[in-house]
């Protein structure tokens, strides 16, 4: 499976954990903190993105679904997101680490 991979193949959130941590590790934060300059061209995936983050850096959490996503979340919030593999509904949580921890 690879990291672009339309609909992830996840079995368990046991298994997304393992390479969520491999995903972090290699993450390279964005020097920027707006979506908008490191996503040109794509006004929607822009805005999903923007989205997301405001939600999460609110204390929110809220829902992505491919491995991309995640994969553009941790240039921006690298050390603090977190997510989980919800099988049933076939996406992913995420949210900022902090109170809502016990979500792993």
């Amino acid at each position: 499976m690879t990291n672009n991979s339309r609909k992830p193949q996840i079995q368990s959130n046991e298994d997304w954990q393992r390479q969520f941590e491999a995903l972090r590790k290699n993450a390279i934060q964005a020097k920027c903190g707006s979506p908008l300059f490191v996503f040109r061209g794509n006004d929607s995936y822009v805005d999903f993105i923007c989205g997301v983050l405001e939600t999460i850096r609110t204390g929110n959490v809220d829902y992505c679904f491919f491995i991309y996503q995640i994969e553009d979340l941790l240039k921006f919030e690298k050390d603090q997101l977190q997510s989980r593999w919800l099988p049933e509904e076939k996406c992913f949580m995420v949210w900022l680490s902090g109170d809502k921890q016990s979500l792993i």
